[in-house]
């Protein structure tokens, strides 16, 4: 065959005959198509946050049950099977977040918080009238995911004044008030728009009725 002849025949010498199949390899998940032998590796997760100690209770509060702190307040003068009522006024709590020695400040404002104890002995019946006004802001510390330390500070102005009258007309008020401690180890419970503390007992448990405070806006 001429040379030239032999050359234009090159292109055409595979005609009539079938093109081998293309390898393919199977799909590895997570893996570039058609790399064989290469193995997905798992994406990157984000470890879980855990919350800072305390950290539900930040914000701002009101008291809808105040009890606990206010038969505290009376003390002596108030016997155990006294009934006590709330009469009227607020009490309002904001919780400052901690800064970066673990410390936060709580920030109380009472505005004519009254409530009323009436008691009977001896067949004699007295009403006790507590009322508290003023303001502190005062030390706290998380303790735990559930537990606060509230300190006391000289800059606690809140006042709380004792006023009794009885049936026989015997009465008297306590002065200009004595100061309101609100010091102590708190347990808490918290959901979205309420929280509840609990004096912790030296055993770790809680005592007594929970103070009740509903979050501000």
């Amino acid at each position: 065959m001429p040379r030239a002849l032999f050359i234009l025949a090159l292109p055409f010498a595979g005609c009539g005959q079938e093109s081998p199949a293309p390898t393919v390899y199977p799909a590895l998940p997570g893996a570039p198509f058609g790399v064989p032998g290469l193995t997905a590796l798992p994406f990157p997760t984000a470890a879980p946050v855990a919350p800072a100690p305390g950290a539900c209770v930040v914000g701002r509060w009101r008291a809808n049950d105040f009890l606990q702190m206010v038969r505290r307040s009376m003390g002596r003068q108030l016997p155990g099977g006294a009934n006590v009522t709330r009469a009227s006024g607020t009490i309002d709590l904001e919780f400052r977040a901690p800064d970066a020695t673990g410390g936060g400040q709580l920030v109380v404002t009472a505005a004519e918080l009254v409530h009323r104890a009436v008691i009977r002995e001896h067949g004699i019946t007295a009403t006790a009238t507590h009322t508290l006004t003023g303001a502190a802001t005062i030390p706290y510390r998380p303790l735990g995911p559930d537990i606060v330390e509230v300190s006391d500070t000289a800059e606690n102005q809140l006042r709380a004044r004792v006023s009794v009258r009885t049936s026989i007309g015997i009465g008297g008020a306590q002065g200009g008030g004595e100061r309101l401690d609100l010091s102590g180890t708190y347990v808490h419970e918290c959901s979205p728009l309420q929280v509840r503390f609990w004096e912790r007992a030296p055993d770790g448990q809680r005592r007594g009725d929970p103070l009740v405070l509903d979050r501000l806006p």
